[in-house]
């Protein structure tokens, strides 16, 4: 149901300024055409369906997802003003997690279908759930949804990756354990606390929704700082967790868009009985 609702939005927002400046695919000839000026106007004629976004090879796909995992560690002087903000929300954080704790654990959580409302807010953050909402993007929308689709699988690859060896190396025990002590560098199993999977996962997608769709914005992040609130209050993460996902899911939105974007301005090769040549694909 929050997986749908969040597709309605997107779909509600619109079109961006950003989309609307989309400059048609530059196509130039390389070999002769016959009837030069009648084939260039069926050419153009047919740009609705010439400016799809190109399918990148797999092995592509995998590539910029290792640079997006890799942002962290190869940052940007613009990253400052994210890291250094959740550097030090983390650690306040982590320095009341337990009283934070108990007052989010006081906040109403109505009952919906059997489940506290926060049990299905979660969902946002499901990796499946963000999986599908990109994958029904790039199947039923043109250029614009297929660039979002690719960036936002990309980083959901990105995030899963990076969340799951930062709980192996932080092994943060969750509130469910104890909440009323803190167990870092435990040597349980099951301490994965730190960073949250589901918050990493919902602020990704929403970096990459906001970053096409400008407009909406709001609405993405209103979301998943639901999702990282809903974490808390399902007693599966601490309030420390959540802000260093969210901060994770971001920059790494950022670097998924990015490569896709770099991606699209490629110049690509056709082949048709009339003639050859290269299209641009652009998308400014």
């Amino acid at each position: 149901m929050l997986a749908l609702a969040l597709t309605v939005c997107l779909a509600a927002s619109g079109p961006s300024p950003q989309r609307a400046a989309d400059a048609p695919t530059a196509v130039v000839p390389l070999a002769p055409l016959p009837d030069g000026q009648a084939l260039l106007a069926e050419r153009l004629r047919q740009l609705p369906s010439a400016r799809q976004f190109p399918r990148p090879p797999i092995l592509r796909f995998l590539l910029d997802s290792a640079k997006t995992m890799a942002r962290p560690f190869n940052p940007e002087p613009t990253d400052f003003w994210l890291t250094a903000p959740a550097v030090a929300g983390t650690l306040v954080a982590y320095s009341t997690d337990v009283a934070t704790y108990h007052a989010i654990q006081k906040v109403p959580d109505p009952v919906v279908l059997d489940h506290k409302l926060s049990y299905w807010v979660s969902f946002m953050g499901e990796g499946w759930v963000d999986v599908t909402i990109f994958a029904v993007l790039g199947v039923v929308g043109g250029r614009d949804e297929q660039r979002a689709a690719l960036a936002g699988l990309q980083g959901l690859l990105a995030v899963g990756a990076v969340t799951r060896a930062a709980k192996y190396v932080m092994r943060y025990e969750r509130p469910s354990y104890d909440p009323d002590h803190q167990h870092l560098f435990s040597e349980s199993i099951s301490a994965d606390a730190m960073p949250s999977g589901h918050t990493a996962a919902a602020f990704v997608t929403a970096t990459v929704l906001a970053q096409e769709y400008p407009k909406a914005a709001p609405v993405f992040f209103l979301l998943a700082t639901w999702v990282a609130f809903a974490r808390v209050q399902q007693s599966a993460h601490w309030l420390s967790d959540t802000v260093a996902a969210a901060a994770i899911g971001i920059l790494m939105g950022w670097e998924s868009y990015r490569l896709t974007r770099a991606f699209e301005l490629e110049v690509q090769p056709w082949f048709a009985p009339t003639g050859a040549g290269l299209q641009l694909g652009h998308a400014l």
